[in-house]
């Protein structure tokens, strides 16, 4: 729940596994958390950003990349 009370919701998302190329880490994340097989056609875009401390969830900075795909 948010804090206004209502549901969210987010894309399937985590990490790809060491060695693991990253179009077959989408596919086997989609799997995992939503239980549907997924099909990647081509990548859209990559992003980047740091996390400083104060606002990540484990108080450590870290680097956050999320690579998009249709």
């Amino acid at each position: 729940m948010s804090p206004g009370g209502g549901s969210t919701w987010t894309l399937p998302g985590g990490r790809v596994e060491h060695g693991e190329d990253p179009f077959d880490a989408v596919i086997r994340e989609v799997a995992e958390e939503t239980g549907c097989a997924a099909v990647v056609e081509r990548l859209l875009g990559v992003d980047s950003r740091v996390v400083p401390a104060a606002t990540a969830r484990a108080g450590v900075e870290h680097q956050n990349v999320g690579i998009f795909y249709r």
